[in-house]
C-alpha cells in the first residue's frame, strides 16, 4: 500500500496491494467488503465513502443525486447502476450531509490493471473515473469517459498506476481499432506476464493523447505497472488479471481511494 498527496497537495490518494488483501466488492457474495473499514479509518472514521459500480461505461454520476445510490452500509454507498465516473461536490452550508457530503467523504474504486483518473475542477468538484480501455476509447467511436467529463480550463488531473505496455497485450486484432486512431500507442509486443508476445498497447500514453484536446495544463502520472511491479523480495505488489507470478488472483482487486484534504 502507498499513500501520496496529489494535485497540488489538495487530494489524498491511497492505493492498496496484495498485502492488504482482496478488496473486491463481490467478496462474500454481496457488495460490501469488510476490508473497506480501515480505509474509512484513514479518513478519520467519519464521513461517507462512495464507490462506482464499474462496467466499462462512459457514464458519470454526482454524489448528491441520492436516487443513483444504494446503501449497503450506513457510510458506504454504491452506485445503483454501472457508472465509471463519480463527481463529489464540495460541501455546502445548510444542506443535508447525506446529499452533500461532509469534507472527509471520499471515493473508492476497485481495480486489477486499469488506471483511475482523479480530476479537480476549479470550483472544487472532485472527479474519479475508471480508465479501462473501453471507457477511454469506446469501439463504437462514441465519446469516451474523459470526453464526457465536462473538462474545462483550470482542471488538474492525476493518472494512477495501471498496466504498462510491457504486459498489456491482446491477440486477435483487439487493439486494431485503437492503433487506427492513435498509432503512437502501439507498444510492439508485451514482454512479460501471461500475454507475453502479444501485440501491446501503452494505455497511459493513450489517455494523455485523449486528454490533449481538452488543454489540461497540469497532469501527473504514476507509471508503475500493476501487472509486473514487485516488492524487494520478488512478491507481486498488486492484484492483476495478467501477471504470471504466483497463484491466480481469481478476481482479486486493489482498492484506490481519494478524498479532498484542501480547498
Amino acid at each position: 500500500m502507498y499513500a501520496q498527496t496529489i494535485l497540488g497537495n489538495r487530494v489524498q490518494l491511497i492505493y492498496t496491494g496484495k498485502r492488504q488483501g482482496n478488496f473486491s466488492p463481490k467478496v462474500g457474495g454481496g457488495i460490501f467488503n469488510p476490508r473497506i473499514d480501515p480505509i474509512r479509518g484513514i479518513l478519520g472514521g467519519s464521513g461517507f465513502i462512495f464507490s462506482p459500480r464499474l462496467g466499462f461505461t462512459t457514464r458519470w454520476i454526482e454524489v448528491g443525486e441520492t436516487r443513483e445510490w444504494t446503501l449497503p452500509e450506513q457510510w458506504f454507498w454504491r452506485s445503483a447502476e454501472p457508472a465509471d465516473g463519480v463527481i463529489l461536490s464540495p460541501p455546502k452550508d445548510g444542506v443535508d450531509e447525506v446529499v452533500e457530503p461532509i469534507p472527509h467523504s471520499g471515493v473508492v474504486g476497485f481495480n486489477a490493471d486499469c488506471p483511475f483518473g482523479v480530476i479537480l475542477w476549479p470550483d472544487g468538484r472532485l472527479g474519479f473515473c475508471h480508465l479501462g480501455l473501453e471507457c477511454v476509447l469506446p469501439k463504437d467511436e462514441s465519446p469516451g469517459i474523459l470526453d464526457t467529463a465536462g473538462l474545462e480550463p483550470g482542471c488538474v488531473v492525476h493518472l494512477t498506476a495501471g498496466i504498462g505496455p510491457c504486459c498489456y497485450g491482446r491477440n486477435g486484432g483487439g487493439f486494431d481499432y485503437v492503433f487506427k486512431r492513435f498509432p503512437e500507442v502501439r507498444g510492439d509486443i508485451a514482454t512479460r506476464g501471461l500475454r507475453k508476445g502479444q501485440p501491446s498497447l501503452d494505455l497511459h500514453k493513450l489517455i494523455l493523447l485523449v486528454l490533449m484536446p481538452h488543454n489540461i495544463d497540469t497532469i501527473s502520472v504514476s507509471t508503475s505497472c500493476t501487472a509486473c511491479a514487485v516488492t524487494p523480495d520478488g512478491t507481486r505488489l498488486y492484484y492483476s488479471n495478467v501477471a504470471d507470478r504466483g497463484t491466480p488472483d481469481e478476481g482479486g482487486r486493489n482498492c484506490v481511494a481519494v478524498w479532498r484534504i484542501a480547498p
